[in-house]
């Protein structure tokens, strides 16, 4: 299940980006509730392989180091890369998180490096449903909704889904 904010004009979605965000809600199903780690903590490096393993062969790149996916653009530091995952026939663009997507805005930061992205026409976000007792995945939903309608801030997509792990 996920949230989809429409930003661009014409039809909510076109059928190959629903095609992915099927496939992306697929993914998001199989992992829920088997990445946490024995602590009980969130780690994105075991979340983001949980994903890539299982979008691999959905037609989705996984970058690796020197994949020409992950450019200057969309780095903040030394590995802080913000797209996970593409799907090239759709321009679907994936940014994993674990815990702190909303604490720390890494969840907007991966939208904003994927409007940035000239190869993105739409992001999708994998964040967790709740986060130290608290719901994350409905705050960040809330909140992309809101600065999708701010007067002054356009982000060169067509849409944003928010997935709840």
């Amino acid at each position: 299940m996920y949230t989809y904010i429409h930003l661009g004009g014409g039809i909510s979605a076109a059928p190959p980006v629903l095609s992915a965000l099927s496939a992306l809600d697929a993914v998001v199903d199989g992992i829920r509730g088997r990445v946490e780690a024995a602590d009980g903590g969130l780690r994105k490096p075991v979340v983001a392989a949980a994903v890539a393993d299982r979008l691999a062969d959905k037609g989705f790149r996984i970058p690796v180091n020197g994949d020409l996916l992950v450019t200057a653009a969309m780095r903040l530091g030394p590995g802080s890369v913000s797209i996970d995952a593409l799907h090239s026939i759709s321009g679907l663009g994936v940014s994993v998180h674990a815990g702190r997507a909303w604490n720390n805005n890494e969840a907007l930061v991966g939208v904003l490096k994927m409007a940035a992205a000239s190869s993105v026409r739409t992001a999708a976000v994998v964040v967790p449903a709740h986060y130290k007792g608290s719901a994350a995945a409905p705050k960040i939903s809330e909140f992309l909704e809101n600065l999708s309608q701010w007067s002054g801030v356009h982000l060169e997509l067509d849409g944003i889904a928010v997935f709840a792990y």
